[in-house]
């Protein structure tokens, strides 16, 4: 009975590892798949990207797979993978896209405002409240510097994070980077329609709290020349001052 009871344990052992790697093969040839289809660099594996970041949502034992990178249609730099790592026998997944800014930031994020955040607030956790009540109470917003979080989040920016925003949340602004995060693997189907939404979030935001130049005002047509005078010719002169016929 003890032999039996082996054998079958060996065999459920060895089939989830089958099922786990033809998935995982699956994965890798989905995303290779649309990335040449997209115009897009794809890498099974990136090891530099595992610890070029530090904190939510990134895990210490986590690698970076399934690597999509290139630009968005407003000309962003991105990046997309699925950050994996294993904790005993469970692995956890989380899908990253992460689009480069054009300066050093402070450090700021945002989440969804729910229980736990709520019980957290509650025994004295900060965050930073606007005084818009519909923002306030469905966002979190935690951040190093308050003054660079008042100047991103203007009020339109607010009032498009009430409306969109929870397609975009939890984000993060660190470094020169924007970090917005999902758990489970990257979706490459789904990649463009996130990545224009953060194009169309980025747009909104403070060009120049961004490290960004504000866009120059068209330049005026240059007025018209001014008409030039008219020099009569001695000949002309000459012809006016004598009367065209004899007066006598």
């Amino acid at each position: 009975m003890y032999g039996v009871g082996l054998v079958v344990a060996v065999v459920v052992i060895a089939s989830a590892h089958i099922y786990a790697a033809t998935r995982r093969d699956g994965s890798h040839r989905e995303c290779s798949e649309w990335a040449s289809r997209h115009d897009v660099r794809f890498v099974r594996k990136d090891p530099s990207l595992a610890t070029r970041w530090s904190g939510a949502p990134f895990q210490a034992t986590g690698q970076a797979i399934d690597v999509l990178s290139g630009w968005t249609h407003q000309s962003n730099p991105f990046t997309a993978f699925t950050d994996q790592s294993s904790s005993g026998p469970e692995t956890v997944r989380v899908a990253i896209t992460r689009l480069g800014l054009t300066a050093l930031v402070p450090e700021l994020t945002l989440t969804i405002e729910d229980v736990e955040t709520k019980i957290v607030k509650f025994f004295g956790g900060q965050d930073i409240e606007f005084g818009n009540h519909d923002f306030d109470r469905r966002f979190r917003v935690q951040g190093t510097d308050e003054r660079f979080a008042r100047r991103l989040l203007t009020e339109p920016v607010m009032e498009w994070l009430i409306r969109h925003g929870s397609s975009l949340i939890p984000l993060r602004f660190t470094g020169s980077d924007l970090i917005c995060w999902t758990p489970g693997r990257i979706d490459p189907p789904a990649l463009w329609r996130r990545l224009d939404r953060i194009d169309e979030f980025l747009a909104l935001l403070p060009p120049e709290v961004l490290g960004k130049p504000p866009s120059d005002p068209p330049t005026p047509d240059p007025p018209p020349d001014p008409p030039m005078p008219v020099h009569l010719t001695e000949d002309v002169q000459t012809t006016w001052e004598q009367p065209p016929f004899d007066m006598q």
